[in-house]
């Protein structure tokens, strides 16, 4: 399988949509930046590949938190008995966030620093 890989600029977002077909939509998107344009930009995502009346089966969105990776990854793998595109959203994830380890970025920019202080 060739994954490629394309950014896609907000302002660009509906014709992206619009030009695609049921079959050119891509397996995986990430959606980041600023959480109002993000939450918009997975609402359209979600309208274009289901349709509204198969929303609430076909939608799965999981909360983003670490322990719940594993879950949105298995629902990602389990097969639906109804046909249809279905769509897995880890929502509001903290992965990009460095806060989350900010003592581990400390430490590692403090052995950087000392690494060339030394040299």
């Amino acid at each position: 399988m060739i994954c490629e890989l394309t950014e896609i600029n907000y302002r660009e977002l509906n014709n992206y949509l619009k030009d695609r077909k049921a079959g050119e939509f891509a397996p995986v998107y990430l959606i980041y930046g600023q959480e109002m344009l993000y939450k918009n930009s997975l609402e359209a995502l979600v309208h274009a590949l289901i349709p509204e009346g198969q929303r609430s089966i076909g939608y799965d969105p999981v909360e983003g938190t670490n322990e719940n990776i594993k879950e949105a990854i298995e629902r990602s793998n389990t097969y639906s008995l109804l046909s249809g595109t279905k769509v897995v959203a880890i929502c509001d994830s903290k992965i990009f966030y460095s806060k989350q380890d900010q003592g581990g970025l400390l430490e590692k920019a403090k052995q950087a620093y000392d690494s060339r202080r030394t040299s």
